[in-house]
């Protein structure tokens, strides 16, 4: 292809002009880098998203994701990081059997990158920390909560309320238990009289829900007694 182009002296010189098969790769060229200039840009805006997203969110934090897919033996959670993370399924209770695809879960971000640059994440210890959480509260509040005796050891039993606590034999009844052993297994309302989350002991209590109800039981006896009254008794101890 050419062109016609008039100089300065009046002669026309003839300039070639490129051929169609060049200007489609010119404009192929042209197409091509500003494709790559648009996917630079938006990774950098992708990662600045993420670096944003990060700042709220550190190390040690509970957080909500959604699990994207299950394999034999890892479940893959999108937390909305530039990467996903993986936890083992025996984290799960039932070696996550009842896990679906989509289900959003808490878990705890131990690390927002690794050494091979994934973010690092576990179930098992965000369903303790809630559990920290929720025995904490229940102390501050002195609520009465549930456990099951699961067995006897030095100085008392040990007790599953979520966690693993001590319940001292001196803390088990308001009398001494002649069998020890029936206890286990049973399921008991207690008190947490003391804690401590970073050693991780739970101190727990029986005996104080059986004296408050004693006390108040008491109360409503006396508040009701009155001189003329026939009521029952049990003899407790014969003296001289």
């Amino acid at each position: 292809m050419e062109h016609l182009q008039q100089s300065k002296k009046g002669v026309a010189k003839i300039i070639p002009l490129p051929d169609r098969h060049s200007l489609d790769e010119f404009d192929e060229e042209i197409l091509g880098k500003t494709e790559v200039a648009i996917q630079e840009s938006d990774r950098r805006e992708l990662e600045s998203l993420y670096e944003e997203s990060m700042k709220n969110i550190k190390e040690g934090e509970v957080i909500t994701g959604k699990i994207v897919n299950i394999s034999h033996d890892y479940a893959t959670i999108d937390v909305g990081f530039k990467s996903e993370g993986i936890i083992p399924l025996e984290e799960f209770p039932m070696h996550g059997r009842d896990l679906t695809v989509g289900e959003e879960i808490e878990v705890l971000l131990e690390k927002t990158e690794n050494n091979d640059g994934e973010i690092v994440l576990s179930k098992e210890k965000a369903t303790r920390m809630k559990i920290w959480d929720d025995i904490t509260k229940n102390y501050e509040n002195e609520i009465t909560i549930e456990g099951i005796v699961t067995s006897r050891i030095k100085g008392g039993f040990s007790v599953d309320v979520g966690l693993k606590g001590f319940l001292p034999g001196s803390q088990v009844d308001l009398r001494p238990v002649k069998n020890l052993d029936k206890l286990v297994g049973q399921k008991l309302q207690m008190k947490i009289i003391k804690m401590n989350r970073k050693r991780g002991n739970i101190v727990l209590s029986r005996r104080v829900i059986l004296e408050k109800e004693r006390s108040s039981s008491r109360q409503t006896v006396l508040a009701n007694l009155k001189e003329g009254n026939v009521i029952e008794g049990m003899v407790k101890n014969i003296t001289d």
